[in-house]
């Protein structure tokens, strides 16, 4: 009786273990949120879209979020960092149908069909043009991003009755140029490919970022059809740009310039402000995010960030004390990794050009990979409200940034982030 009642204590202590472990397991509650909720994390700024699916879909570009609701974050709920996990990370959101896109290495634009992201390729400026377009509302999508894109399938082809011959009219269309793609395949040369709608000799300028003609192709062999490649004379991360001019055979003259950018290891590109962005008196305030990717085909180290902080209130600015912390966190991830932090003493001088900020750091950027960068300042919420001006603002700049070894780098020359008084 007690090797049985022995056994009987063994066999619930282990059905016991197994329910503790099933319990633990166990996701603290369910995502419950309806499709259609905007939410984000709390000191986060991404901001993610629930489907009908039950995950939550990141926006990868604040220009996504503005095709779908404007300006308007009013709707975007703040959710704790525990329920943001409890949903599963979806696919990126797309433009809204209608938008209007194409990629940074292509000149190509398409037009999105769906919620889904397919889209359709506007094969002339003419076919642009009839449809009502803009340039202006034409949106860049980074190469990374093109992939979330799915292009329309092509309709059947049917083989129709063979018409009667008719004499051909002479060709009296006006000339353009109607494709233009540059590549760049390593960093001293560049390749272009071009179309046009009527048969034309063509020359091609390459010109620097002032203007400037650095070299020039003729190409004379008539065709509709071009290509050509200017070698050994680019600059790595550089501004160039491209002006073709196209003659027909009566003598009508078209021209067109295209810029483009010579191959780049690192390529730092500004983030538009997100909701955070527009309240400077908060606790560890977002001041700027940018987006920093590794172009190149290996690990790159950045060692120093140097950024300025314009402000039109610098005693105000300089009379508390503050901590810049510099956080970095792969595209589509929520996990961030603090890589650098500067305290600042009140009393010290720190925006305007007389305030330049040299952070150093030690974080290695992964080859062909794209990360978030974000700057968070705390501190300003210890200004004080009472005699600064409505609209007083802190503009944060990227100056340099400093990598370990020879690669080159290029950032664009402007804001980072801004933040207002409100």
């Amino acid at each position: 009786m007690t090797k049985l009642s022995s056994t009987v204590k063994i066999i619930l202590a282990a059905v016991l273990l197994i329910l503790t472990q099933l319990l633990v397991t166990l996701p603290a509650h369910a995502a419950s949120l309806p499709s259609g909720t905007l939410i984000k994390g709390p000191f986060m700024t991404s901001v993610y879209l629930i489907k009908d699916d039950g995950k939550r879909h990141p926006f990868p570009l604040q220009s996504i979020f503005e095709s779908r609701y404007g300006r308007d974050f009013s709707k975007v709920q703040t959710v704790s960092a525990d329920e943001l996990a409890s949903y599963s990370l979806g696919a990126n959101v797309a433009f809204a149908p209608n938008s209007i896109i194409k990629i940074v290495t292509d000149p190509k634009v398409y037009k999105v069909l769906d919620d889904q992201g397919t889209i359709e390729w506007i094969q002339t400026e003419l076919e642009f043009l009839t449809q009502g377009f803009s340039f202006k509302e034409v949106k860049d999508v980074p190469d990374t991003f093109f992939l979330d894109y799915t292009m329309k399938a092509a309709a059947p082809v049917t083989s129709p009755e063979p018409a009667p011959a008719v004499p051909t009219p002479p060709v009296t269309e006006a000339p353009f140029i109607s494709t233009v793609r540059i590549t760049t395949p390593n960093y001293t040369d560049a390749q272009v490919y071009f179309t046009t709608n009527r048969v034309t000799t063509d020359t091609v300028e390459l010109l620097d970022s002032n203007g400037s003609v650095l070299a020039t192709n003729e190409l004379l062999t008539s065709a509709m059809t071009h290509e050509t490649s200017f070698r050994n004379i680019l600059t790595p991360a550089q501004k160039y740009s491209l002006r073709i001019t196209s003659k027909t055979a009566d003598w009508q003259t078209v021209s067109r310039t295209d810029a483009f950018m010579s191959k780049t290891d690192v390529l730092v590109t500004h983030v538009i402000d997100e909701p955070q962005g527009s309240e400077m008196m908060q606790p560890n305030v977002v001041a700027a995010r940018m987006r920093i990717t590794n172009q190149s085909t290996s690990p790159i180290t950045i060692d120093k960030f140097v950024l300025i902080f314009e402000s039109p209130i610098p005693a105000r600015m300089a009379s508390i004390a503050k901590n810049i912390s510099i956080q970095v966190s792969p595209v589509n991830s929520i996990v961030q990794n603090l890589v650098a932090n500067k305290s600042i003493g009140s009393g010290v001088v720190w925006t305007n050009t007389s305030g330049f900020q040299a952070i150093n750091t030690d974080y290695s950027l992964d080859p062909g990979v794209a990360y978030f960068l974000t700057i968070t300042i705390d501190g300003l919420q210890n200004i004080g409200r009472d005699d600064i001006t409505i609209g007083a603002y802190l503009r944060t700049i990227l100056d340099k940034l400093y990598v370990r070894g020879d690669f080159s780098v290029y950032r664009e020359p402007e804001k980072y982030g801004e933040l207002i008084v409100k």
